[in-house]
């Protein structure tokens, strides 16, 4: 009978040698890689432009454009500025290195406007770093 209650309770043991060997195996895969300093540097310079236009600084809002893309820039920094904004933020959810000195970074982009807008309304898009800008090396 003593025969028969330990062997009942091997395979609870080793299902549990089991689950603990593969808890220790998925603890190997979750380490976290560092964050990319780009993404930091990113988020730096939608910061200031963003303050920029809040500010309605356009040489501010200009400094982020490259250089082939600053009448549009200008254009849109116009546009914006009459605009009675409350809020404009962006926040850099990613980075990806798309070529020699380029990145795209994925960022969600907020605005409210005042009087109107209860909260910030966001939507994502992407962002490309100008060839040979250097932003992101």
């Amino acid at each position: 009978m003593a025969e028969q209650g330990w062997g009942a309770r091997r395979p609870a043991a080793a299902l549990l040698a089991l689950v603990l060997a593969l808890a220790a195996l998925v603890g190997c895969g979750t380490t976290a890689r560092p964050a990319d300093p780009a993404l930091r540097q990113v988020q730096a310079l939608l910061d200031r432009h963003a303050e920029a236009l809040l500010d309605r600084d356009e040489t501010g809002w200009l400094a982020a454009a490259a250089p082939a893309h600053r009448a549009a820039a200008r254009t849109e920094f116009r546009r914006l500025a009459r605009v009675p904004l409350a809020g404009w933020s962006y926040r850099v959810t990613g980075v990806d290195r798309t070529g020699e000195g380029r990145l795209t970074a994925r960022v969600e982009r907020g605005h409210r406007v005042a009087g109107y807008d209860a909260g910030p309304l966001e939507a994502g898009r992407s962002w490309t770093s100008p060839s040979g800008t250097g932003a992101g090396t």
